[in-house]
């Protein structure tokens, strides 16, 4: 019999099939007036320690691109829209909740870009807000 501590090796990748995309996030929105850049994805993978209680942010955050990444429209080429459905307002609340925590301020006029790589072919998808 094997014991499997959950804080040391628990792997949510045991659970779910391996995704084809790596996923970036890249936030442009404005704090008391002033314009900030945010990369939410990078942001909390840098910060992730085995208790720092941020995981749960990671998991939202690539499960929420995968979904609205799913449903993007394309426009022309690499470029897509995203679909103003239900999975794309979840995207932008969990982003906005972790850039309001991050700046302990109300975040103004947030503006997405999700960036999805294909692993395979390497090849760069964008899909934007606006």
């Amino acid at each position: 019999m094997t014991y499997c501590d959950p804080y040391f090796h628990q792997d949510w990748r045991m659970f779910a099939p391996g995704t084809r995309y790596n996923y970036s996030i890249y936030a442009v929105y404005e704090v008391n007036g002033q314009k900030q850049h945010s990369f939410p994805i990078q942001e909390v993978l840098e910060e992730r320690t085995v208790f720092s209680g941020r995981e749960f942010l990671m998991i939202s955050l690539t499960d929420a691109s995968i979904f609205v990444h799913n449903r993007a429209m394309n426009i022309k080429g690499d470029l897509y829209k995203f679909t103003n459905d239900k999975y794309y307002q979840i995207f932008e609340y969990v982003n906005i909740q972790y850039l309001q925590k991050k700046h302990k301020n109300k975040i103004e006029n947030l503006r997405l870009m999700l960036v999805a790589t294909d692993i395979q072919t390497n090849k760069r998808t964008y899909t934007v807000n606006e």
